[in-house]
């Protein structure tokens, strides 16, 4: 059950706690996994087979409908309207931000030769359409390529109408546009948020305040986890009852918070600047089913074992986060890391 959600340790607290979502929890939760959008439009038709909810299986046709339709106009080659195409070899830690570190392969007319040439490097690619200034009527180009990597954007405009994420094998994995992200802002605009792909879901969450944490997909991306379990059950159950006091809660809202520490970034920063000008620490919301705990050993004498300097830090930023600890001991070892002077990196962090 539910073995689409990536984090072992929720998978673990489901199957301990007997949890199960109602059938639009479950659609929407789905269709916002990092699966390839074919697959969780199949996963969704799924939930309309077996469902007795009339509404809700509307709402899953109305979704896999504008996703369809949506894609055909995208790729679809239009006279005053070019591809950019992106890539980038690592996404790592930044999965689900293109935007960090990706490299641009030139503008092409046609959505199919940029397809083509991105899918031969078996590598994560980003495909976005835009459109000339003045430019947008009817027609078809099928000329190769228009540009390869300009310096300047001035002969279009600065913002693409749509955009496309596609994993290593070449499946599309995420599909926007600029018609669709305005009419969003305008809905929540009016405090809207009822469209199946956005509403607010309560979770899972088997983490405490002061868990040391990694995401499921990159287990050197590591943190403390921030909001305790009794907080986020109760905003759970202020959004369910209408009695939040801002405003109705999204699925962005699903989340806790989690301090990250970059490993990338050591010795680049200056440390305590680093923490008010989050270069080396990243506060982030993050919904409990993309992370799973670590453990770094400890001695019987209270020293960190061989995970080093991040180890100790991370045991030292539990501990003050559970109310233990000393935040002495946490900003030497902050600072240490922050200077690179864990020579051993990476290797020589154990899990329990």
């Amino acid at each position: 059950m539910y073995d689409w959600i990536p984090s072992a340790d929720v998978r673990n607290h489901i199957s301990e706690t007997g949890f199960r979502f109602m059938d639009a929890g479950e659609a929407t939760v789905l269709y916002n996994q990092d699966l390839p959008l074919e697959q969780r439009h199949q996963m969704l038709r799924d939930i309309a087979r077996r469902t007795d909810q009339t509404e809700l299986k509307r709402e899953i046709e109305d979704l896999i409908a504008r996703d369809q339709a949506e894609w055909k106009s995208f790729v679809k080659s239009q006279e005053g309207y070019f591809y950019e195409l992106f890539f980038e070899p690592d996404r790592g830690s930044d999965k689900n931000n293109f935007d960090n570190g990706r490299t641009s392969f030139g503008y092409w007319a046609s959505y199919k030769e940029a397809c083509r040439c991105a899918r031969a490097k078996h590598i994560c690619f980003q495909i976005e359409k835009y459109r000339l200034r003045g430019g947008g009527a009817e027609g078809d180009q099928e000329d190769l390529v228009v540009c390869f990597n300009p310096e300047k954007r001035d002969f279009c405009n600065s913002m693409p109408v749509a955009g496309a994420e596609y994993n290593s094998e070449g499946r599309l994995m995420n599909l926007w546009t600029e018609k669709r992200n305005l009419a969003m802002n305008e809905r929540h605009m009016r405090g809207c948020y009822d469209r199946l792909e956005e509403q607010f879901v309560s979770l899972p969450n088997p983490f405490e305040r002061g868990d040391i944490v990694c995401l499921a997909d990159d287990p050197f991306c590591m943190g403390v986890v921030e909001t305790s379990g009794e907080a986020y059950r109760d905003f759970c159950h202020k959004v369910e009852t209408d009695t939040v006091p801002v405003c109705p809660g999204d699925w962005m809202d699903c989340s806790i918070k989690v301090c990250f520490f970059r490993e990338e970034e050591r010795g680049r920063y200056d440390p305590i600047g680093s923490l008010a000008g989050d270069h080396l620490v990243s506060h982030e919301h993050i919904h409990p089913l993309y992370l799973e705990r670590v453990y770094p050993n400890q001695a019987d004498d209270g020293v960190m074992d061989t995970g080093g300097i991040k180890a100790g830090m991370l045991r030292a930023a539990s501990e003050l986060l559970r109310g233990q600890g000393s935040l002495d001991c946490f900003i030497e070892l902050y600072t240490r890391w922050c200077a690179d002077e864990d020579e051993r990196g990476r290797q020589t962090f154990r899990w329990k």
